[in-house]
């Protein structure tokens, strides 16, 4: 049996409201930020989710999605200062639920 690295998944739905055009558009470019000045990323998207059934999202406003390459990138990236900026920017404006999961796949 081979020893292969995982990829790992980290992704974060969180309720916000009142958010504007203007802070929406900062939230864009934090998380592009994140993309571009922390290693190991291998894909990110964050967005607000849109409405197609009634309570389907379960309040969640917003969801980010960032690819790992390996759990060593995940632990790099939570103290990361540029993480901890865009962290605060999304905890400013959290206004219920959040919720975080990190799983390992191929």
């Amino acid at each position: 049996m081979t020893n292969t690295v995982q990829k790992v998944e980290h992704i974060v739905m969180l309720t916000m409201s009142n958010v504007t055009d203007e802070d929406e558009k900062k939230l864009q470019a934090g998380a592009l930020e994140l993309r571009s000045k922390i290693p190991g990323i291998l894909d990110l998207q964050f967005g607000r989710g849109i409405i197609l059934a009634e309570n389907r999202q379960n309040g969640y406003t917003h969801c980010l999605r960032v690819l790992f390459k390996d759990a060593e990138a995940l632990k790099e990236y939570l103290p990361h200062e540029v993480h901890l900026k865009f962290k605060e920017m999304l905890l400013k404006n959290l206004t219920g639920e959040l919720t975080v999961m990190d799983w390992e796949r191929d």
